[in-house]
């Protein structure tokens, strides 16, 4: 799992992603990301390996609801 490999790597000690399964209103919170580690710079180079992993990996990760035609897929960059 992205959980797993991502814990792995040295210097992280804890680490936790949580992902809403539910409809997010805009501006509303989608995605809680928790690293922790002994040192600053690990923390944080893992953070948008998570997001990037996340949006490669998992489905759901980008669809957008609409109005017109229901849902939209947005290009995950």
């Amino acid at each position: 799992t992205i959980v797993a490999e991502t814990r792995a790597l040295d210097g992280l000690t804890d680490l936790f992603v949580r992902h809403s399964l539910e409809v997010v209103p805009v501006g509303g919170i989608a995605m809680m990301i928790g690293v922790a580690g002994g040192h600053r710079r690990e923390v944080f180079a893992a953070l948008p390996r998570i997001v990037d992993e996340i949006k490669q990996r998992v489905p759901i990760f980008g669809k957008e609801l609409t109005d017109e035609d229901g849902h939209r897929w947005k290009v995950n960059t």
